[in-house]
């Protein structure tokens, strides 16, 4: 009898462990599938998941969630983005160098907005939309004269900044809705 109730634990034991782990793969399938909901009408969208399934680590997220995510993964980009554009104002043209100090502010701004904690999504569809009404590009490749001296980094043409940049748009757009009277900044 003993042996039977031993049995009877090991086979209740792995009954309750598979249940676990088809929970488990669950939630990381329905995590994966918002996340590629989410990132298909960003101008990124493989970039856009990359950066988004590293932040949710598998768990479901709503659409807030993921914009917050994006927020975190942009404030590091623009950080490291600054330093390289301010670097590379070192040693230009003067016409060069005021493209890029334009740039480098215009960045610099972006950095110091999402930076910000706690993340406040309706102040920075604010900035989103207003970044987008003074069109700034989220890249420095105007600055750099002709295409000899171009590089392929950070703040060029599909960049990672530009391409996070276009990805946080949408998501927050997309999580702070409509925002009438959101406060300017």
């Amino acid at each position: 009898m003993a042996t039977r109730c031993r049995g009877t634990r090991i086979h209740l034991s792995l009954s309750i462990s598979l249940s676990l782990v088809v929970l488990l793969l669950r939630a990381a399938s329905v995590a994966s599938a918002d996340v590629k909901a989410a990132c298909a009408d960003t101008p990124y969208p493989d970039y856009c998941e990359t950066v988004l399934k590293a932040g949710t680590k598998g768990k479901p997220a709503d659409k807030s969630a993921l914009a917050e995510i994006a927020v975190c993964a942009a404030a590091k980009t623009t950080a490291a983005a600054t330093t390289l554009a301010r670097t590379q104002e070192k040693g230009i043209s003067q016409s060069s160098w005021w493209c890029m100090d334009n740039c480098a502010s215009d960045i610099e701004d972006a950095a110091t907005r999402l930076g910000k904690k706690p993340v406040n999504l309706a102040q920075l569809r604010s900035f989103i939309d207003r970044t987008e009404n003074d069109n700034v590009v989220w890249n420095c490749d105007e600055c750099r004269g002709d295409s000899a001296s171009k590089k392929e980094d950070l703040i060029s043409k599909d960049g990672d900044l530009e391409k996070i940049m276009g990805v946080v748009s949408v998501l927050i757009k997309r999580a702070a809705g409509k925002t009438k009277g959101a406060a300017k900044q």
